[in-house]
């Protein structure tokens, strides 16, 4: 019987990265990749020097203004978070930067327990780094591309715009739920939501939550199942639904949809898109009108209307 082969350095620390993280993907450099929070982690094995040593990095935010004060900030701050280092990226000729954060362990003696503590911390301090950052330079976090709250296969249905005529039909409502939607979002998402509800008796509404995963907002709809008015909403309604990019409510009892038909927007929002949107809904989808009136009510704070 010929001997079992040893698994190699790599192979050993991707099943440890395995068993600390839930997903775990590899991505064309053959680098092992996780999500945690807002920041994605690769995971590499460097065997080049006289020690194998484990490499974790992070691009934390991208799209940054190359700018003194990013550069200011990098040098000062490149070592302020435990055992991790701070570098900006560029391109040459290119106007934007990236910021990457970075940690080298040593292989030879990492015990599995100390990895996986590793692993937590460096997606801890990335996180950490990706929202400062932001707060300071803006630019972009690259895991808000990936929202993973719904099914794997779901994707972000694309905002539909008024045409320019109907944006000035509705440019009360537009403002009026622009500085509510930039209200929600301003304040820390635990418990909150909005709903945009059309006054009247068929009970049409759209709400914003925030989804699970710290990285988007749920956004709803309300479907057929809820509406009171059947002749003049309700009517073929799931079918302007779909059309027009949303998700239908899941079949079955315990859905936890409620009925209601939803998309996911990935944060920061386009507050003016998201807008049009929705009075493009309610116009399309809800057959309502410029002259409706609105009701906009929060957990928190006093209803307004327009």
């Amino acid at each position: 019987m010929a001997p079992r082969k040893a698994k190699d350095l790599g192979e050993r620390i991707t099943e440890m990265l395995e068993s600390v993280v839930a997903d775990v993907w590899v991505d064309e450099d053959g680098d092992s990749v996780f999500r945690e929070g807002r920041a994605v982690v690769s995971v590499t094995v460097d065997e080049t020097l006289d020690w194998p040593v484990i490499v974790l990095s992070a691009i934390t935010n991208t799209q940054l203004p190359r700018i003194g004060a990013l550069y200011k900030y990098a040098a000062e701050h490149a070592f302020d978070r435990r055992f991790t280092a701070l570098t900006v990226a560029t391109e040459p000729g290119e106007p934007f930067a990236d910021l990457i954060l970075g940690w080298e362990i040593l292989a030879p003696t990492l015990e599995p327990d100390v990895f996986a503590w590793a692993v937590g911390f460096f997606a801890g301090q990335a996180n950490d780094v990706a929202d400062e950052v932001h707060t300071l330079f803006g630019g972009e976090l690259p895991g808000s591309e990936m929202v993973l709250d719904g099914p794997a296969d779901e994707e972000i249905a694309e905002l539909d715009p008024l045409s320019d005529r109907d944006r000035k039909r509705w440019r009360n409502h537009l403002a009026h739920i622009e500085r509510r939607l930039t209200r929600f979002l301003a304040r820390p998402m635990g418990a909150e939501f909005l709903i945009v509800e059309v006054e009247g008796d068929d009970n049409v509404y759209l709400q914003f939550v925030p989804a699970d995963d710290g990285l988007s907002i749920r956004y709803e709809a309300v479907g057929e199942a809820n509406v009171l008015d059947p002749d003049t909403v309700a009517r073929g309604l799931g079918r302007r639904l779909v059309a027009c990019g949303w998700t239908a409510p899941a079949d079955g009892a315990g859905a936890g949809d409620g009925g209601n038909y939803h998309r996911y927007l990935p944060l920061p929002l386009d507050v003016a898109a998201v807008a049009e949107d929705v009075a493009f809904t309610l116009q399309t989808t809800y057959r309502k009108k410029p002259g409706c009136r609105l009701a906009i009510r929060a957990a928190r704070g006093r209803t307004t209307r327009s």
